[in-house]
């Protein structure tokens, strides 16, 4: 399959998803990432492909999904216009769960798990 994922930031912000396209590649996936251009070295040693930082809608309509960040503009309304799949990737936990019920405002009790002490 092939995947462009689009992020942009900081080197914080653009790492996991670096890390996200090296495991896709690894599994099998033809991957681009798409981010600032002063990233294109490090990328490079990974053998990651890069697109530096504007999103090219002719590169995009080769692609079978696209993922993107939080700070990835554009590739979604790219995506949704050509009919192509695409979904959002956080590295960090939004959704409330049981165990995590809350990113920003930790709280001592859990939603809906009993203590087991």
């Amino acid at each position: 399959m092939k995947i462009l994922i689009s992020t942009f930031g900081t080197l914080g912000d653009v790492q996991p998803y670096l890390a996200l396209a090296v495991g896709l590649r690894a599994a099998g996936h033809d991957v681009t990432l798409v981010t600032s251009a002063s990233y294109t070295p490090w990328i490079a040693r990974y053998g990651i492909q890069h697109c530096p930082t504007q999103l090219d809608i002719q590169a995009i309509q080769s692609v079978d999904c696209v993922i993107q960040s939080p700070t990835g503009c554009g590739a979604m309304e790219a995506a949704e216009r050509l009919g192509i799949p695409a979904c959002f990737a956080v590295p960090v936990p939004f959704a409330p769960t049981g165990a995590f019920p809350s990113f920003f405002q930790p709280l001592r009790r859990s939603l809906g798990r009993r203590s087991i002490a």
